[in-house]
Formats: structure tokens, C-alpha cells, sequence
């Protein structure tokens, strides 16, 4: 299963996410397991983000 979030699309602008600090910077923290193995990522505000990734693998 491929997950997505676009690119140029504002995190907190997304239903369920917020912005709990107005006018900073942001970044989304994301751990998650996918077929047994542990992985996480970090990406900017309006960075997309697709996961799984092997890269995201810890």
C-alpha cells in the first residue's frame, strides 16, 4: 500500500493535521512499521512525502 501526501500542499491545511505554532517553520515527524520493519522520516511543511520508503528504514 502507497501512501502520499503531495508536494506544495501546507501539512497543517490538510483534515486532521493542525498548526499548533502560527507563523514558524514546520516539519512532520513520521514513525510507522510496514511489513515487520520499523522506518521514519521527516519532511518540511510543503515537502511531499510517500511512504513506504526504503530509505525511511531504521
Amino acid at each position: 500500500m502507497l501512501v502520499q501526501l503531495h508536494g506544495g500542499v501546507k501539512k497543517s491545511g490538510i483534515m486532521g493535521f493542525c498548526d499548533p505554532c502560527p507563523g514558524e517553520p514546520k516539519q512532520l515527524y513520521m514513525e510507522y512499521t510496514y511489513g515487520g520493519n520499523k522506518y521514519e522520516v521527516t519532511v518540511d511543511d510543503y515537502e511531499e512525502l510517500v511512504i513506504p520508503k526504503e530509505a525511511h528504514r531504521i
